[in-house]
């Protein structure tokens, strides 16, 4: 069976890291069958950016990817004309000239409500083929305006089904107008054969850290709603001998006296750094369902985040502690305890080694496929 991806974010040259959790998802999808066609349109900008970078084997089973071109202005008005919804017009507009792939598929399935989403409601509509929505990690409501509300809404009930990874994205879409018997709940997974616990002694020596430092490590964007920002506030409150691992990019200077590494690095090379840590600290404001969480709670590590709705459905107190996100106070405090707490620690790696197989990506692509399979054959 085969299956039209349509995906704003996916490893490419420039951004290995990019769309990550997509690309490991179609490689499980892979193993059981699935064969995948992989439309991920490229803005015009970050296509001239990717000149110059070498390429890298990111396509273990030779998924056909193709890139068309679209044009972006960013976000916000340009007179009366929403930047945001221009976009989605101009991602699905890209994907025309590639149609002719659409002769045998089975299925459309689109990541992301603006992007993907409307491009697969377009197809859907023209070519009568069932359409499938990944919503995502991040909130619906709370990132859109009326306007963007409105333009969701007009094509939401073409979807046949949506894919959200947590109770209040559920909610949200129901707010939207999608049915609740066209929703699977399913939190994102891990890649337990790749994120695992591997000797901390190697891992370290490796980047060249010492095995007696204190490590953390920040997973995410380099933005507000992420919060490294409010990482290096809180340490700069408690002046201890940490070093810490920035992983990731984005506007944010991340750049301080605790800053042992910043950067992005390739998936595969992730876990070794997971594994120089004693600590994941992220004061997210806002999550669906974190994957850089789950991938630090699969390599043993103890997680210290925020005091969310989103996060406590993902984080138990026998994984960590969650904390006001907003409050400099509370994160320091949490570092210092974890600091402080070796024997708390190593309690927490115990809890989540037991736990692992809660996290497996096997088991949710396998889950998405049964359940679009049986979509498609009218069982549910």
């Amino acid at each position: 069976m085969k299956a039209l991806i349509i995906t704003p974010n996916y490893p490419s040259q420039k951004t290995p890291q990019n769309g990550s959790f997509v690309h490991q998802l179609l490689i499980e999808w892979g193993k059981i069958g699935l064969e995948p066609l992989v439309i991920n349109p490229q803005s015009i900008p970050n296509f001239l950016r990717s000149f110059k970078n070498k390429k890298k084997n990111l396509n273990p089973f030779n998924f056909n990817v193709k890139r068309p071109l679209y044009v972006t202005f960013g976000t916000g008005y340009f007179s009366r004309l929403n930047l945001k919804i221009f976009k989605s017009l101009s991602f699905y507009l890209s994907i025309k000239m590639v149609k002719k792939d659409l002769d045998e598929v089975s299925f459309l399935y689109g990541k992301f409500l603006l992007t993907g989403g409307y491009a697969v409601a377009r197809l859907k509509k023209k070519h009568s083929l069932p359409a499938f929505v990944d919503i995502g990690e991040s909130t619906l409501f709370e990132s859109l305006d009326q306007n963007e509300l409105e333009f969701a809404k007009s094509f939401i009930k073409q979807i046949d089904g949506f894919i959200c990874v947590s109770h209040k994205l559920k909610h949200e879409l129901l707010e939207l107008g999608a049915k609740e018997e066209d929703i699977l709940l399913s939190p994102n997974g891990v890649n337990l054969d790749k994120f695992k616990i591997l000797d901390k002694a190697e891992c370290r020596e490796k980047i060249g850290l010492l095995e007696s430092d204190f490590v953390i490590i920040f997973v995410g964007n380099f933005i507000e709603r992420k919060g490294p920002n409010r990482i290096i506030e809180a340490l700069n409150l408690l002046n201890l001998k940490i070093e810490i691992l920035f992983i990731g990019q984005g506007p944010i200077n991340v750049e301080c006296k605790y800053t042992f590494f910043k950067g992005t690095v390739l998936n595969e090379e992730l876990p070794r750094y997971l594994n120089c840590a004693d600590l994941f600290v992220l004061p997210t404001l806002a999550e669906g369902n974190c994957n850089a969480i789950n991938e630090a709670k699969a390599c043993g590590l103890p997680i210290l985040s925020s005091d969310i709705p989103e996060i406590k459905e993902q984080v138990s107190t026998n994984e960590g502690i969650l904390v006001n996100p907003l409050s400099i106070e509370e994160i320091a405090d949490g570092i210092n305890f974890f600091y402080n707490n070796p024997l708390l620690r190593e309690k927490i790696k115990k809890n989540l080694i037991g736990e692992r197989n809660n996290l497996s990506l096997q088991s949710r692509a396998q889950k998405i496929d049964n359940w679009i399979k049986k979509k498609l054959n009218n069982e549910c």
